[in-house]
């Protein structure tokens, strides 16, 4: 079993906490002209996205080692992530079936786009539940995780070629784009954003070699890679590769800084419980906060200061995140880890017999 990291917790719940803030204009869109992203914020807001990227290559090439093959990596992962996504994509087909015109207004449902989003492919459309989107470029990350199982060794200089080649792949991708013209899955396998996977992966294998003259190395492999980045990208990806940039930087920050994310304080705790409840606050946020918009819209009026609105439908968002992380996400994953699925085979092919009390 891999290590505990505090700091990747907060960091995760802080990434959370983020996009949630910057989509609390799903809540004051309904009473407010005023948006948060203005200013300086708006050339960043969402970086929380990037921030997930590459905390999310950390933490898998810290889990590689620990996993017995590439199925065992796959199953791993689609057991964290399907159940809960497909729990909420299902409420937000519902809620487009009942009442189209409250979300993917001008978007025409089809059993393709269905059936690609219960799956989690690449398309070129967003998913019915639309934080998903990102979950596509995780999922093809962790398809060639596996796929470098299968052909690499889990050694630390099996990985380190492995995080060379997805830097690789996020340099091909500034400089050909995200063509419509182009399979969806080609425009997610070449993109910029596996820069991100990239980074979180080679840090993780820098810390495990433990060398002084490892760590100049990554750092000038990667301003070459951003260079290079820049000098073939457009504008758009430009704009991507500088956004890496600064969350590479606070991600580097928080591992230098580990000592402090582990002292025991209230907001410590808070943080932690909050960076566990992480992937269920990204998913479910986006309900909340569009709910919560649509009941003050019918109850206030316009408001001039909708900043206090804001604060509050973020922390309720923060609730119904770790409620969501308690008594959804937990208990599914802890069934899904004691033979759940088996036992839930057995019963639907009629061989389950419930057990005896001793």
């Amino acid at each position: 079993m891999s290590e505990k990291r505090v700091e990747i917790q907060w960091l995760r719940g802080l990434a959370a906490l983020e996009v949630a803030i910057v989509h609390s204009d799903l809540l004051t869109k309904h009473i407010s002209t005023q948006s948060v992203l203005t200013g300086w914020y708006q050339h960043i807001g969402g970086i929380g996205v990037e921030v997930f990227f590459i905390v999310s290559g950390f933490i898998m090439c810290m889990r590689v080692p620990f996993s017995t093959g590439w199925r065992d990596f796959m199953m791993n992962r689609i057991r964290r992530i399907f159940p809960l996504y497909w729990i909420l994509t299902s409420v937000a087909v519902l809620i487009f079936v009942m009442q189209p015109s409250w979300v993917l207004v001008g978007r025409t449902f089809s059993l393709e786009w269905l059936a690609s989003s219960y799956l989690i492919l690449p398309q070129h459309r967003e998913p019915p539940l639309g934080p998903g989107w990102t979950l596509e470029h995780e999922m093809v990350f962790y398809a060639l995780v596996a796929l470098g199982l299968a052909v690499l060794s889990a050694h630390i200089y099996g990985r380190l070629a492995f995080g060379v080649f997805v830097g690789a792949l996020g340099v091909l991708g500034c400089a050909f784009g995200p063509g419509l013209d182009q399979p969806a899955w080609m425009s997610h396998l070449v993109s910029p954003y596996m820069l991100a996977f990239s980074f979180g992966w080679l840090v993780r294998c820098c810390e495990e070699m433990d060398s002084r003259r490892v760590w100049p190395a990554l750092l000038g492999f990667f301003a070459a890679v951003v260079l290079l980045g820049l000098a073939v990208g457009a504008d758009w990806s430009d704009r991507l590769v500088l956004r890496f940039l600064l969350a590479g930087a606070i991600f580097l920050t928080f591992v230098a800084a580990r000592h402090l994310a582990t002292l025991k304080t209230v907001f410590g705790r808070f943080m932690l419980l909050l960076g566990e409840a992480s992937f269920s606050l990204y998913l479910i946020h986006w309900f909340v906060l569009s709910a919560l918009g649509k009941f003050l819209g019918m109850v206030l009026p316009d408001v001039e200061q909708p900043a206090p609105l804001r604060i509050l439908g973020v922390a309720v968002a923060c609730y119904a995140g770790i409620l969501c992380f308690r008594y959804v996400e937990q208990p599914i994953d802890r069934f899904l880890r004691s033979k759940g699925p088996l036992r839930m085979a057995q019963a639907l092919t009629g061989r389950f017999r419930p057990a005896l009390p001793p």
